[in-house]
């Protein structure tokens, strides 16, 4: 079970980072170097982790701390892969 100054610095950088993600233009499709394919659809693990990273945000908010835990967990496992 991860601690909570574990999950405090989890979330303050993941939060950080969808932020910053956020707010950085789109790259046009001309910038995609020539021979490489332009991606069609996000990565399904991308998907799966702002899935989770939602869920684990409503479950703080709501104050169930152990089952946003659970989220965090699940986000672990898909980065390790």
């Amino acid at each position: 079970m991860l601690k909570e100054a574990e999950i405090r610095t989890f979330i303050e950088g993941t939060t950080n980072y969808f932020e910053t993600t956020a707010q950085q233009p789109a790259t046009p499709a001309s910038a995609t170097p020539a021979g490489a394919p332009a991606p069609t659809t996000p990565d399904v693990r991308i998907v799966e982790v702002r899935r989770h990273f939602d869920r684990y945000r409503e479950l703080v908010s709501q104050g169930k701390l152990s089952e946003a835990g659970r989220e965090l967990e699940a986000i672990q496992a898909l980065v390790a892969k």
